[in-house]
């Protein structure tokens, strides 16, 4: 999987933030990416964990807002056993 080099958060409105999660170059789509991993492919437990790691933080968005929540997701998610 690639690895997620920052978070960032853009402010459009007082409701709404635009939230980018920037990751390591990969010089093609998702789709075109995951069809030329090598048997198994990436496991499905991989993939669910890491999803599941990201929905976790949706709550913490909410309460906090995305700026803060954006320096906490980064540096536990680097710090995770997840990836």
């Amino acid at each position: 999987m690639s690895k997620l080099f920052d978070v960032c958060t853009v402010s459009r409105t007082d409701r709404e933030t635009k939230l980018t999660l920037v990751f390591e170059h990969v010089d093609q789509d998702l789709t075109t990416y995951l069809d030329k991993v090598p048997e198994p492919g990436v496991p499905t437990e991989t993939i669910k964990t890491n999803v599941e790691f990201i929905v976790s933080y949706l709550p913490f968005i909410k309460e906090y807002g995305a700026q803060e929540w954006s320096h906490c997701f980064l540096s536990s998610f680097k710090d995770s056993k997840a990836l």
